[in-house]
């Protein structure tokens, strides 16, 4: 029974009247409640469906976004890695000479420190 009372009651029509303050003349459109439900349901739909779409796409241009500044930073990170080994290279060749003097140092015997007397 109310099933059947609320289907008469969305049976009904809608009339939409639109009245222009200028000379055109009067819209007048009549809808079933039930298309107009309809209609509401399809503009939630769609509204939900695009806010969906539009969501993952931000999402996207969020990582795109990330990957570009990790990319840089991770370009940084290598010349600086990069600059620090050319600088140990640097730093070895000048050194070479140094690294035979010390390996000459190191076969002579060291002198022997002056000892304390005992007390």
């Amino acid at each position: 029974m109310r099933l059947r009372s609320l289907v008469q009651r969305l049976g009904h029509h809608v009339t939409v009247l639109v009245i222009p303050h200028t000379d055109l003349p009067l819209w007048r459109v009549r809808f079933s409640f039930h298309f107009l439900l309809f209609i509401a349901a399809l503009w939630t739909g769609a509204t939900v469906i695009a806010g969906f779409a539009i969501g993952s796409h931000a999402d996207y241009m969020i990582t795109k976004a990330d990957n570009y500044v990790m990319r840089a930073k991770m370009l940084y990170l290598a010349n600086e890695v990069e600059r620090a080994r050319s600088a140990l290279e640097m730093a070895r060749a000048s050194c070479s000479g140094c690294a035979s003097a010390r390996r000459s140092s190191r076969e002579k015997t060291p002198p022997e420190a002056p000892r304390r007397p005992a007390a």
